[in-house]
């Protein structure tokens, strides 16, 4: 994977339908305890509403972790649904929680389902999903003459220079995931004995 989409400004709407209110929250989540903490905010602010359902996938290098939850709702009424609409729009790194207050009339499973999901859809369209390029990480212990080659190649594929440490001679680099084989042949052909590191996530 080398890139994929995301929403990084927060979102809240909210709908009537039969007296029941549904309040839906947009976040941007990078594991799952900034879920959990999102979803602890929300309960305490909406204390004596009925359900908090969410759907949520985060992003694990190449895999996709999906978390769902109806919160008491029928079975995959109201916690799928949202997932649903995530996954309809590629989007990664992304927590939808709805609230019900319930209204007193209920609603039947279908009557759930399109609340719920479309709570969430409300949410996604009126947002603006942006692309998140992944990189790699590098470790290079270089000598001060290939300074300005391994420099010059981690520009040309759009990389950066994250630290640097004079002391042991190392480089922390990042690589866009795209471009990660190019450079590493490109520095092997110009610096045969470089032994860059690649860094586990």
């Amino acid at each position: 994977m080398e890139s994929y989409l995301t929403i990084k400004k927060g979102l809240e709407k909210k709908i009537n339908i039969k007296k029941s209110i549904f309040i839906g929250n947009l976040f941007f989540v990078k594991d799952r305890g900034e879920i959990n903490e999102n979803l602890e905010k929300v309960r305490k602010r909406h204390i004596n509403a009925n359900h908090v359902a969410y759907g949520a996938i985060i992003l694990k290098g190449d895999r996709r972790e999906e978390y769902f939850s109806d919160d008491g709702e029928p079975h995959n009424s109201a916690g799928m649904p949202i997932l649903r609409e995530i996954k309809r729009e590629n989007l990664a790194n992304i927590l939808i929680t709805v609230t019900r207050y319930f209204g007193g009339k209920k609603l039947g499973i279908r009557g759930l389902i399109d609340a719920y999901s479309g709570c969430a859809r409300m949410l996604i369209e009126e947002s603006h999903p942006e692309e998140v390029i992944i990189h790699s990480q590098f470790e290079i212990p270089f000598k001060y003459e290939n300074f300005g080659i391994i420099s010059y190649e981690i520009k040309r594929h759009n990389g950066a220079i994250l630290d640097r440490d004079y002391l042991k001679m190392n480089l922390l680099i990042k690589i866009p995931v795209k471009y990660e084989q190019s450079f590493l042949r490109k520095i092997r052909e110009k610096i045969p004995d470089l032994n860059p590191i690649k860094i586990a996530e």
